[in-house]
């Protein structure tokens, strides 16, 4: 018989109401790690190939900026980023 890994829970993906609210709270704060973090999530759930292509950013910039790389991004990168996934602000997947 097979040796089985054990199965882990497979967690329930945020919406994108979730992912909306989490990115507003993260402003609220001011703190950038926060925002950076909060939109990190939130383009996880998109192809970053296709925000690449919408925002005019390289897919490493975005990986780079949002995926824990210590240095900030800068603010037209986050604003970019967030243009190129319409979808977390109500507009059709």
């Amino acid at each position: 018989m097979p040796h089985r890994s054990p199965k882990v829970p497979i967690r329930p993906q945020p919406g994108r109401r979730e992912l909306t609210d989490r990115i507003n709270r993260a402003f609220e704060t001011s703190d950038i790690d926060e925002i950076r973090h909060a939109i990190g999530n939130a383009i996880r759930r998109y192809n970053i190939s296709d925000i690449a292509k919408v925002s005019g950013l390289q897919r490493p910039t975005i990986y780079r900026a949002f995926e824990g790389d210590l240095k900030h991004p800068n603010f037209k990168t986050v604003l970019s980023v967030l243009d190129g996934t319409p979808a977390l602000f109500g507009e059709a997947d």
